[in-house]
């Protein structure tokens, strides 16, 4: 099992918790440490509860404990509300200038083995000359004694995080020296952090949104258009703030029907370019999605999972847009879905994203979930291999101009044509969203309508025989267990199959969502002892879809839909269940 120790900051919505989780996530890879940030928060501006949990090992992290060691409440609620998670001999840290602990609150902490500090934050700030707005500044420093750590490592970050002037620099520093100092030696001796040797010190802290936006500016993507809906909003901040450097355009649309017939028009016109949206977004833009089916116009859409139906749970996670993904959209016509399950992912299947829907000319949509998205991974190498960028059969003008007759959509074995851009020469261009000729002009002849779906239609087993099977992580052919799932419960299933080292685990990672390659896994569950899938959704309907795709029926479906990702705990469960099954 690895060495695990867990810190949630708690609060109320403004009261900065995500900032200061963040600030600790990043200091504590400094410190040499793996880190996993985790945050939840309600659909509010302001008031509500919000938490940043951060997960820390000596080893590389990425998954959601159910247990605490440490909780820095800053309002009485916090304590209230997470107190029972605490393991025993965990620490509580409280701002005792905003709240008193009750008699019996406090009994119930002594009675449960907890340690309380009490930190009066305002007043500690202001002896050090800040204002109210440093208190989180002096909670982080405290945070930093009771993990038994060197402050220089803590203060050197916020110094380069807060840096509008040296004076703030150096009020900033006395502030977390101030907390830091607070907190006694005796008190700190029951949470020191394990020592570590440094070796995820140069490491980068990213969300998965930013990954993703990393990813499009790697694309070459010049336009992203979006209306804000979580969890996708933070790629538009993001792009706004970063993509603009590199010449990227990047519009925050008036609704989600704008914002996709916009990228069409951009493709048209042979500008890579994108959307994002959650499931109620992707639901207006469908019919977007269908006039890129029929025009055969590269479209690229990253659609962020969360719990629904209609406005559901929107700060929350799931995963049960996937068969709105896949039959999301009128009529008949091919298209591709992906998913991505940690930053790494994000950042290449982005850029893989952009290259299919240039190759193929149709509908690529990308899925994420709110798990990932807002999730802060500690990652070694973001980028990987690179992914060239692949136009596809884009010609250019004086190329189309030798052809003897401007032909968008020529009928072709493999279903692709050849495309150019509008005005390059002289052959009209026709982009017709009613059913067309070779040329682009509108028929309603029989024979013409059969030829042209058909050809569209190929484009799709063109695409089936190039995507790839599946990864296959742990056990590569006789397996004990056989877990089977895809996106952002990668990261989870991976932290617990390590805790297993002597058992043959076998754990398939859908990617390719759609087509679906299906050889590899059949193999392995003909070969497997036992075998489980894992959704965040309500009906399994990835375990379904793999269904009508081989035939085989997975019985024993973990399904979890209350917005939460599974836990560490519970997939270290099910794992030994399963494992006793036999």
């Amino acid at each position: 099992m690895k060495d695990r120790v867990v810190i949630k900051v708690a609060g109320a919505a403004g009261q900065g918790i995500k900032t200061a989780g963040l600030v600790l996530a990043k200091a504590l890879k400094r410190a040499g440490y793996a880190s996993f940030g985790y945050t939840e928060y309600p659909s509010l501006i302001r008031g509500g509860h919000n938490v940043f949990q951060v997960e820390i090992s000596t080893q590389k992290i990425s998954s959601v404990s159910q247990h605490l060691n440490i909780l820095l409440a800053l309002n009485e609620e916090s304590v209230k509300l997470h107190r029972n998670e605490l393991v025993e001999g965990g620490v509580i840290l409280f701002d005792e200038g905003t709240f008193k602990v009750s008699e019996e609150l406090a009994a119930q902490v002594k009675e449960s083995n907890l340690n309380m500090i009490g930190l009066p934050l305002l007043q500690l700030a202001k002896d050090s000359g800040g204002t109210a707005i440093m208190k989180n500044t002096v909670s982080l420093g405290a945070v930093w004694k009771v993990f038994g750590l060197d402050l220089a490592i803590l203060q050197d970050l916020i110094a380069e995080l807060f840096n509008k002037s040296e004076e703030i620099v150096a009020t900033n520093r006395k502030c977390a020296e101030a907390g830091y100092n607070h907190v006694s030696d005796e008190a700190a001796s029951s949470t020191k952090l394990p020592k570590s040797d440094s070796q995820y010190a140069d490491d980068l802290i990213i969300g998965g949104n930013e990954a993703l936006g990393l990813g499009a500016i790697a694309a070459g993507v010049r336009l992203y258009s979006s209306y804000p809906m979580t969890p996708a909003s933070s790629i538009l901040s993001y792009l706004a703030k970063e993509g603009t450097r590199y010449g990227m355009v990047v519009k925050q649309a008036e609704d989600e029907i704008t914002a996709a017939n916009m990228v069409i028009g951009a493709s048209v016109a042979g500008t890579r370019a994108m959307c994002a949206t959650s499931g109620g977004g992707f639901d207006l833009m469908t019919e977007a999605v269908s006039l890129a089916g029929i025009t055969e116009t590269p479209f690229v859409v990253v659609l962020g999972q969360r719990p629904g139906p209609a406005t559901g749970v929107p700060t929350w996670t799931a995963q049960g847009d996937l068969n709105l993904a896949l039959h999301g959209g009128h009529g008949e016509f091919p298209r591709i879905v992906l998913a991505a399950g940690d930053p790494q992912e994000a950042y290449r299947l982005i850029q893989i994203a952009h290259n299919y829907a240039d190759l193929y000319q149709t509908p690529v949509i990308l899925l994420t979930d709110k798990y990932l998205a807002e999730s802060y991974f500690c990652v070694d190498n973001l980028t990987g291999e690179p992914v060239p960028v692949d136009r596809g059969r884009l010609v250019t003008g004086e190329e189309a101009a030798d052809r003897a007759e401007a032909m968008r959509y020529a009928i072709t074995d493999d279903g692709i044509s050849e495309r150019w851009l509008p005005g390059s020469q002289g052959n009209t261009y026709l982009a017709n969203s009613d059913e067309h000729t070779e040329k682009g002009y509108s028929t309603e002849e029989a024979n013409e309508i059969t030829a042209m779906m058909a050809k569209r239609l190929r484009k799709g087993d063109t695409i089936a025989a190039a995507v790839p099977e599946p990864d296959v992580f742990g056990e590569q052919d006789q397996p004990e267990l056989l877990i089977i799932s895809w996106g952002s419960n990668k990261t989870l299933i991976l932290d617990a199959m390590e805790e297993f080292p002597d058992r043959k685990i076998s754990y398939v990672h859908y990617t390719h969502m759609w087509p679906l390659k299906t050889e590899r896994v059949r193999k392995l569950i003909d070969a497997a002892e036992y075998v489980f899938s894992l959704e965040v959704n309500a009906t399994g309907q990835f375990t379904q879809l793999l269904s009508t795709q081989t035939g085989i029926q997975i019985l024993d479906r973990k399904l979890k839909y209350d917005g939460r990702p599974f836990y560490i705990e519970e997939l270290r469960t099910f794992i030994s269940e399963a494992l006793a099954h036999h």
